[in-house]
């Protein structure tokens, strides 16, 4: 194992997808473009959310089945946030206007996020991966992992209760503004669209019932949506901290050590357990975390393609890149 640790630790500098040696014609196929592709994951998303709110309206609000609709509704709202991450990339459509818009009224309106400020912590992420320049937003979820430690269990409560969702609005509001050369019109501008869009949902998915709303759409989002993106954290980049590594690490090891779920290498063997983290995180193949981050360009739909060209070679030089699943995760024992 000691032997395994110094290879890791010397290929880690040179590591990239350039490691891979992939043909030019591949890695052009493989970042092609799909626009039919993103309008088909909105509107799923859209409708799956429709679907839950007015079906649990046609219950006649049945509370007893509450927690199931709350947790189905937050993995949904999640994909919302996955087509943030895809537009930040500008994944969506190769037109940055057509992209952007459908990011702005369309993914992040529904969460009441600033799309511009998610996307400059998002790349900045990427650039700083598991380094001490990473976005806070993104250490704050995966800098505690350690499922003994009391502090990660206040963490998740602090989750569950709305505080992290509100801490996480403000730090890409202050970006936001940092950034924005407009000012309070670029605010009011983001505001107008995010009033929009959560009133079309009050009317739209639950016939103006207010309580209804804060507690199938509101209620998710800041409150059950937030622990599951701390499991996502700790899952996808907490593997150095698990590891005992120091923070930044020398030479820089994020990609190297960030995780890939539920894939053809592993999986659980109860194929429900897929399902249900599928659902609850890993949308739109988010769950091909390790490759995402070798190749940021390739769009979602394409992700799996590229995990089969470079498995087997991943698994060579770490071990540990392919987990069973997200919440195994949690579980991992240093060797």
């Amino acid at each position: 194992m000691r032997m395994l640790e110094a290879h890791v630790e010397t290929s880690a500098a040179s590591y990239s997808i350039h490691s891979y040696a992939l043909e030019k014609s591949v890695l052009e196929d493989l970042q092609r473009l799909a626009l039919w592709r993103s309008f088909g994951a909105l509107a799923l998303a859209w409708g799956a959310c429709a679907l839950l709110a007015r079906a649990f309206l046609a219950f006649g609000a049945p509370w007893l089945l509450y927690p199931i609709f709350a947790l189905l509704m937050a993995g949904r709202q999640g994909v919302f946030l996955q087509i943030m991450h895809e537009a930040a990339h500008r994944l969506l459509s190769k037109n940055p206007r057509l992209n952007n818009a459908l990011a702005t009224w369309l993914a992040a309106a529904p969460l009441g996020l600033n799309f511009a400020a998610y996307s400059r912590n998002h790349l900045n992420h990427h650039a700083h991966t598991n380094e001490a320049e990473d976005s806070p937003t993104d250490v704050e979820k995966y800098l505690f992992c350690d499922v003994r430690s009391p502090r990660l269990w206040r963490l998740f409560m602090k989750d569950l209760v709305g505080i992290t969702a509100f801490q996480i609005l403000f730090q890409y509001e202050k970006v936001g503004i940092a950034a924005s050369s407009r000012g309070v019109a670029s605010k009011l501008s983001r505001l107008t669209s995010t009033g929009v869009v959560q009133i079309a949902i009050l009317w739209t998915f639950f016939d103006g019932h207010v309580l209804y709303y804060l507690a199938l759409w509101l209620a998710p989002l800041v409150a059950i949506h937030m622990p599951l993106m701390r499991v996502r954290g700790i899952a996808e980049h907490g593997l150095p901290a698990q590891r005992g590594l120091s923070l930044p690490v020398s030479p820089p090891l994020g990609t190297l050590y960030t995780r890939s779920f539920l894939t053809s290498v592993r999986r659980y063997d109860l194929a429900l357990l897929n399902w249900i983290e599928k659902i609850l995180i890993g949308s739109l193949n988010v769950h091909y975390h390790h490759e995402h981050h070798l190749l940021p360009t390739v769009p979602f739909y394409n992700l799996p393609r590229l995990h089969l060209l470079i498995a087997e070679r991943a698994l060579q030089c770490n071990p540990n890149v392919y987990a069973k699943g997200y919440f195994w995760s949690l579980f991992y024992k240093r060797r």
